[in-house]
């Protein structure tokens, strides 16, 4: 066993459990691209950004300007760090569906446009 590969046999584990973490390793799920967003989503630093971003939207819009903008600010980040993303399951779907999405846009009012289409249609 190579002592810089996982469990070393010098610092007290025997060489089949260093062959038994290897393995679980090598079968363990891969990350996917939602587990990453959702991540990135539940974090305290996106919910204060997508909360400034909203924060001039009406209260009956302010969920759905959050999700607009959390979309937004996750499709640019996906943009700048795709090395990073490489591989990860459901990261081509992901890339596809964020190049449809303009990051310049503002929150608040593609939501406003969003509502005011949803009004049109139910007229």
């Amino acid at each position: 066993i190579w002592p810089f590969s996982g469990p070393s046999v010098f610092a007290g584990a025997s060489p089949k459990a260093a062959d038994t973490s290897m393995a679980a390793a090598e079968t363990a799920p891969r990350k996917t691209i939602q587990e990453v967003k959702d991540a990135v989503a539940l974090s305290k630093t996106f919910g204060m950004k997508t909360e400034s971003l909203c924060q001039e939207a009406p209260i009956e819009d302010v969920a759905r300007c959050r999700e607009l903008a959390g979309e937004r600010l996750f499709c640019a980040l996906l943009r700048r760090h795709a090395d990073a993303y490489e591989g990860l399951e459901g990261v081509a779907v992901e890339k596809e569906k964020c190049a449809s999405v303009d990051i310049m846009e503002n929150s608040v009012e593609a939501t406003k446009d969003e509502r005011l289409e949803a009004d049109a249609k139910e007229a």
